[in-house]
Formats: structure tokens, sequence, C-alpha cells
């Protein structure tokens, strides 16, 4: 069960860190080291740094391969420069503070669309299909279709699983990775916190990269 979880929601958390991950990344090696890492990413596995984004444990070994020890604190420096991971209040959820302007963007966009607000709060617990979300909430198809297809582009939404309809077609069955968003702003700061779903948070493999990292780091002290 859990297995299945994981292939299928793989993308969604990680495909919305991806974009601005790469170009933290890129800025903190400088170009010569990240064209290096980016030419070994493709000798080994025929992809590049962007495509190996949903696939983190690639770029991860790449890093170690190429800076040893220092590998942890790079991968640790460019997470915290796009968002900052808080300890669990519960177990349903992880807190997560955006606090890169792309990401922020990105997430106020979608939710200033009354039609992808409408549709990530209908999916924050139960997941829906396409014909659901589209007839509860009176979306015309073709648009439809196209917005629910750019939230699942930018890692807001997610497929959470398939099943056949009552005429016998398979079905997607789609989830919102956040079950919570509040906006913060100090002086010319602002900040989005957010909640994502347990599993959405343990089958990111760029968090969990992270996540290893420092509690290597605490074991060695």
């Amino acid at each position: 069960m859990y297995l299945a979880y994981y292939l299928i929601t793989m993308g969604g958390l990680d495909s919305f860190l991806a974009k601005s991950l790469e170009n933290t990344i890129k800025k903190n090696l400088g170009m010569s080291s990240f064209r290096r890492v980016q030419s070994r990413l493709f000798e080994k596995y025929g992809i590049s740094i962007t495509e190996a984004m949903n696939e983190f444990e690639k770029i991860d070994e790449i890093l170690k391969e190429s800076f040893g020890g220092g590998a942890k604190g790079i991968k640790k420096k460019a997470l915290q420069q796009i968002c900052i991971l808080r300890p669990p209040k519960n177990g349903k959820g992880r807190s997560v503070t955006v606090v890169d302007p792309y990401l922020i963007e990105t997430i106020l966009f979608n939710i200033g669309d009354p039609d992808k607000k409408n549709i990530m709060t209908a999916t924050i617990s139960t997941p829906k299909s396409a014909y659901d979300l589209l007839g509860e909430h009176k979306i015309p198809q073709t648009s439809g279709y196209r917005k629910i297809k750019e939230l699942l582009n930018d890692g807001l939404l997610v497929v959470d699983h398939k099943e056949k309809n009552s005429d016998g077609k398979v079905v997607s069955k789609y989830l919102s990775v956040f079950s919570g968003l509040s906006l913060s702003m100090n002086k010319n700061k602002v900040s989005l916190n957010v909640t994502i779903t347990k599993e959405a948070y343990l089958s990111s493999s760029i968090i969990q990269a992270v996540n290893q990292a420092a509690r290597l780091k605490t074991l060695q002290r």
C-alpha cells in the first residue's frame, strides 16, 4: 500500500521544489562546478540535472562523488534557501515555511485562480476525479482539464490512485499536496507556511536526502 503511494506521489513535492532547488544549487556551486556535476550526471545516467530533480538520489550520488563529505552541506544549504522544514505538530502533516520568491509566486498565482483554488481545496483529504471536480464546481471542461494539468506540473496536485469508473474506463483520482496554507509578512519579507501530508513528505526524495545528511551529521558529533 505505502509502496504504491510512494510511486504515485513521488513527483508531487519534488516537482514543486525542483526548479528553485536547481537554481540554488547552481548559485552555490558556481557555474564551473555545476557544469561538472551536470556532465557527470549525464555520463552516468543519461539525464540532465533538471530531469534528475524528481530522482534526487541520483544527484545526491553525484554530489557525494564530486564533493565527498561536503555534499551534505551543499544539499542542506540549498534546501534551506528555498524552504524551512518545521518539526511535525501531529502525525497527520508536516509544516514547511516557503521562503523562495519563485515558489511563493507559484502558490499565490495558482490559488489566485478561483477554479484552481477550488480544485486544491476539494482534494485536501479526499481524492477526486477530474469529472467530479469539474462537475462539483461547474468548471468548463476544456479549461478545467488544462488547469488540473498545470497544478500537476507545478507539483501542487498529485495522482493519488487510478480506478475504473462505471463505464469501465480507468480514471485518475487527484489529491492536493498541501493540507493547509497561511501567509506571513514581516517588513519586506514574505513567507508562506504550508502543511503537507505525511505521505508526500516521506515520498520526497529531496527532503529525505537532506534529512539523511542531517542525521549523519548528528551521529558524527
